[in-house]
Formats: C-alpha cells, structure tokens, sequence
C-alpha cells in the first residue's frame, strides 16, 4: 500500500511540475508532433530550403567532420574495435581519418565517438546539446550506404537540425538528439509515415539516456557515450523500415516551437547552431578570448599577476575546479583556471595541451591556482538571449592596479560567428595528421559546392587517410 501511495504521490508531482524555464508550453505531442516532424519532412525539399539555411548545414557538416578528424587522432580509440568485434575492411562506409571502410553502423559509432574525443562539437545556442557530435555521422554513414546526392545529403541535415531544435522530451536526458538522427535518417529513407514514425517512437523509447558532460568527465566512457546514441537512433529508423512498431502512447514526445513553413514564416534554426573555436566546454570560451585579447596589449601580463577573479552566471559549477597534475585529459576540457593559464603562458588554446606535459605542467599548475571562479545567480544566460554566456574577468595585478573586463558573446556564436575562412582553417588545422593536404582542400571544395555532387562518396573518399 506505501509503495502504491509512494507511486500516486509521483505521480501527481509530475503532472503538476511547470515545464523547465525557456520552454514554452508544447505544441504538439505525441502522435501529432511525429505526424507534424513527418509532414514537415515531406515538404522539405533542398529546392524549397533558403540559400541560408543550405550555407548553415555545409559549415555545420564541416565543422563536424573536423571534431570527428581531430578526435581520430587519440589512438587509444582503436581500442574500440576488438571488444565490439568492429572489423577493418568490413563494408563500403568510411571512418574520417582512417584508409579503411566498415559496416555503416559501426561508422556511425568509430565517428560519433571520434566526434566527442575532445569537447570541439558544435552547440544549441541555447541549452546543452551539441546535435552535431551524433547527426553528422549518422548522416555520413548513411548517407555513404544509401550513394544519396549532395542535395540529399543537405536537406537532411537542416531536416535534423531544425527537428532536434524544437524536441521536448519531458523528463529525459537526451533525447532531442537521437531523435533528430533518426527523423533525418527517416528522410533519407524515404520511409512511409508509419514507419517514419515508429522509427521516432523506437528512437525516444529504446535509445540510451546519456549525460556525456560533467557526471563522466573523468572516465573515458565520456566519449563513448553519444556513439551509443546515434548508432541506436539510426538503427531504430531501419528496424522501423523491416517493420518493428512501437506504441506512441510510451513516449513523452513534445514540440516546443513550430516547424518552418505551413500558413506563417517560421525562421530555421540552424543559423543560430554554435560553432567552436575551441575544443573546451562553452562556459570557457569568453575567459579564453579576454586573456588572450589582454596579452596583445600586455605582453609580459603571466608575470605581473596577483591573482584573478572570474564571475559567471548560474550553472556554470562544474568548470569551477582546478586539473590536478595526473588528471584525465577530458578534465581539463572543463576546467577555466586551467585553460585561462595555458592561454596566459602560451597565447593560445588548443587541443595539444590536454597531453599530460601540459597538464602536469609546473607553472600550468601554479598559475591555475591564481583563477578563481565564482558564480553569480543573477547572471542569468537566458535572459541575454541565445548563445549568451556572460563573463566578468577582474585581473588583480603585484603593483596594485587591476584590469576589468567583460563579454557576452564568444566566438562562434550567432552574434559573433566564425566566418567561413576562419572555419576552414580551422579544418585545416583539426585535420592535420589525418588526411593528406591536397585531401583537405578538395574536401572543402566539394562541401561548399555539395549541391552538385551526385553521390557522397565522392566527399568520403576524401576524408580517409589515402586513396581507396
């Protein structure tokens, strides 16, 4: 009886607890927001997509491809294969880096692993998510398999971006991901609505519930977490096309903003996707970009600094905390005294300096000592807008004098976004090591001119490490 009361009494709780601040109320649910994703994804055509949201999704599949190159270098991902049984030269679809081809599944997870090895994945401008570390190789692999087109390939990604977006998934970790793998893949099986739908359904109720962030910060499942998700969301689309139903009545599925198109002008969302010019946690990059800004002006600041003091708003507890000198490279991903340090000895930040020299480091180690990092509860990110993370930096130095500075929007964001030369080089820079030189710029070229490849494989091809 206890247990039975226990169960109304939660019952009741969820029922009554308001929706999480900056969702507004849903629009759909259920059966009706997979039959809206479904009627959305029968309109969409690359034709009927602004030339903006087109340019959005050949940066975005760029961007992604780099974190999956960048990530392939760390070799103790080739690890991976003997325990899940992953075979070299096992099928037709391409790991980003490597000579060989495998199972498109087993691509879906080598890459999306891969995509999340260093934290260098795109963002939702606002919340957690980074949708590109699982849609990007999701779609790659698939879209290898299927031989689709170029245009295919680009509608299907501002197919996924816009779904993931505008997904609730009430009381889930999560979820906004897999299911906008698995809508995309969808589309570009061409699938019926019943099975597009159950697809979403299997998608939302039998994928992984995965936190790949501060909780599994210090184990190497952290990376490993979102290949799971995308490999069971792009399974869950093709077990819908062999048939497999699942009851939508399981799912706690919501839209929370409109589709674009219909009787009003919805804008697309995946111009407001945050690209990163670091490979560290968001939360960092503002205090990055003023100590680097400072030393152009203050060469010789690391030796006139007393301490500092760093202010960000609420929710931001976890990037609080110094590295210790044999802590786990990912800790250091999420760490602003370690990362403001390395920015005010080397000036710069980069992915090299999660090696442990680096991190070991003995002045590294002292001068983080000096960062000191507090959180402000009025410091609100939504109220700023999307893709805000306000920092105040207040640099204390030996002489007595101080330097305050302050920035809203880093680098990447919709406000103060990475123009298109700078991602490339970029790309240039997170490749290297991966794939031949000329390689690289042939692969640009035809990400930027996608349209008028007729089949993907032509760009794969590309992105292993030496000719098939």
């Amino acid at each position: 009886m206890k247990r039975l009361i226990r169960k109304i009494i939660r019952f009741i709780r969820r029922k009554l607890r308001p929706a999480p601040k900056g969702v507004s109320p849903p629009i759909a649910t259920n059966i009706r927001a997979a039959r809206a994703i479904y009627d959305f994804s029968e309109e969409l055509t690359y034709e009927s997509i602004p030339e903006t949201a087109i340019h959005d999704a050949k940066r975005l599949l760029l961007n992604g491809v780099a974190s999956s190159l960048l990530g392939r270098q760390r070799q103790e991902n080739e690890s991976l294969l003997d325990p899940l049984a992953i075979t070299k030269n096992s099928g037709p679809c391409t790991v980003f880096g490597h000579s060989y081809g495998v199972k498109f599944t087993d691509a879906v997870f080598l890459n999306a692993v891969h995509a999340q090895v260093y934290d260098s994945n795109d963002g939702q401008a606002r919340g957690a998510s980074h949708f590109g570390r699982v849609l990007i190789p999701a779609l790659c692999a698939v879209a290898e398999q299927k031989q689709v087109s170029g245009k295919e390939l680009l509608a299907a990604i501002v197919f996924g971006y816009e779904v993931a977006h505008r997904v609730y998934v009430k009381y889930r970790r999560n979820r906004p991901d897999g299911i906008g793998v698995a809508a995309a893949i969808s589309k570009l099986l061409k699938l019926p609505l019943e099975q597009f739908t159950n697809a979403i359904y299997l998608a939302e109720q039998h994928g992984p519930i995965v936190y790949p962030g501060p909780r599994n910060i210090d184990t190497s499942a952290n990376h490993i977490c979102n290949a799971f998700l995308a490999r069971g969301a792009v399974e869950a689309a093709f077990l819908a096309q062999a048939g497999i139903t699942a009851n939508p009545m399981g799912t706690q599925l919501f839209l929370e903003k409109d589709l674009p198109g219909g009787q009003q002008e919805f804008p697309f969302l995946i111009g407001d996707v945050y690209i990163k010019p670091y490979s560290v946690c968001r939360f960092l990059h503002n205090s990055i970009e003023i100590i680097l800004s400072l030393k152009q002006s203050y060469p010789n600041l690391v030796n006139d600094i007393e301490h500092i003091e760093v202010e960000l708003g609420k929710g931001a507890n976890f990037v609080r905390k110094f590295v210790s000198p044999d802590a786990y490279y990912k800790s250091a991903q999420f760490s602003i005294p370690f990362n403001v340090a390395c920015a005010l000895l080397y000036g710069e930040v980069n992915h090299q300096q999660f090696e442990q020299p680096y991190i070991s480091n003995k002045k590294v180690q002292e001068l983080q000592r000096k960062v000191l990092v507090q959180l402000n509860p009025d410091n609100n990110l939504h109220r700023l807008g999307s893709g805000a993370y306000p920092t105040t930096m207040t640099i204390f130095l030996k002489d007595g004098c101080h330097i305050h500075r302050e920035k809203i929007y880093p680098k990447g964001s919709a406000q103060n976004p990475f123009s298109d030369q700078e991602l490339i080089d970029q790309f240039y820079s997170w490749a290297d090591g991966a794939i031949a030189e000329d390689r690289k710029q042939q692969c640009v070229d035809m990400v930027f001119n996608l349209e008028n490849v007729g089949n993907i494989g032509e760009l794969m091809s590309c992105l292993r490490s030496e000719p098939v």
